[in-house]
């Protein structure tokens, strides 16, 4: 029983959730542009026309879902975004 109790207890214990990566910040991404205001809505997507002003070629930023994710993109780019 002590055994059954400990294995238990091991595998209930927190470990941390990698669930987010691309597909899940791509889906709260275009839940919330759906959901905002038409005036936030044009105010995000004039933000994402300035995107090549990052000089992030490898992590664009052309739509709501890539602008969710570029801030885990450009952990790859260590010699520009080393505090990333």
């Amino acid at each position: 029983m002590y055994r059954l109790l400990m294995g238990l207890l091991v595998a209930l214990l927190p470990t941390p959730a990698l669930a987010w990566w691309e597909y899940g910040h791509e889906t709260v991404a275009k839940i919330a542009l759906a959901e905002v205001k038409p005036a936030t809505r044009v105010r995000v997507r004039a933000m994402m026309r300035q995107g090549a002003l990052l000089e992030t070629p490898t992590c664009k930023i052309d739509t709501a879902e890539r602008l969710a994710y570029w801030p885990d993109c450009i952990k790859g780019l260590r010699d520009r975004f080393s505090y990333a």
